[in-house]
């Protein structure tokens, strides 16, 4: 009986969250003032949108963006429950899901990475998701990108003011009316580095404004 609570209780959850989120985060970005910075490096040529994990709560409104608006996306979004949620609010932004992650279904996420790009799309990844360490970065963000061979574009989204959840992830958000910056990187070529200098550099890069 516990078990049947438990699948129903999930079954709910799945169908009424993501509408829920979705419609919070149209509420924060009508009432929050919002500054892009390096627009200019949202790209129509296909790249991988690295963010943390502790960000993804406004990150929908980069690529919602004008210049990404009708580029085709897919995020790499975990095959656990709150995946599952995730993957329902991303199809209501117009954004594909490959469910996986460096820990679960890692071959999987590759394969279908590389064939999205090849088609011409971009790939979103949180490289220290779904479970951390905080803005740890793992194999898989180079090894897709060196295997097909495109830039990295880091971003990293702030709020002058938040709540921030007591998560490993430190995820926070934005409370109405505060201020938030998005910071769109230049986009990163790993071409010429080992693995472990391309992590140092991505995180580097992805570390640059947080605080």
């Amino acid at each position: 009986m516990r078990k049947k609570l438990k699948t129903l209780k999930r079954k709910l959850l799945i169908l009424i969250l993501p509408t829920l989120t979705f419609g919070f985060i149209k509420l924060l970005a009508f009432s929050c003032k919002l500054r892009f910075y390096g627009e200019e490096n949202l790209t129509q040529e296909p790249v991988i949108y690295a963010l943390w994990h502790g960000e993804l709560i406004m990150s929908p409104l980069v690529y919602s963006h004008k210049n990404v608006k009708n580029k085709p996306c897919s995020a790499i979004i975990s095959q656990h429950f709150d995946g599952e949620i995730a993957s329902r609010l991303a199809e209501k932004l117009n954004i594909k899901s490959i469910r996986g992650s460096s820990t679960r279904g890692s071959l999987h996420v590759l394969r279908e990475s590389l064939r999205f790009i090849k088609k011409g799309g971009s790939v979103i990844i949180t490289p220290d998701g779904p479970k951390g360490p905080l803005h740890s970065v793992a194999d898989g963000v180079v090894s897709i990108a060196k295997i097909a061979k495109i830039k990295i574009v880091p971003i990293n989204i702030k709020a002058s003011s938040a709540w921030k959840l007591k998560s490993w992830d430190k995820m926070f958000i934005p409370k109405p009316f505060s201020t938030v910056e998005f910071f769109i990187g230049d986009p990163l070529d790993l071409s010429s580095l080992s693995k472990d200098e391309a992590k140092s550099k991505i995180r580097a890069r992805m570390t640059k404004h947080v605080s």
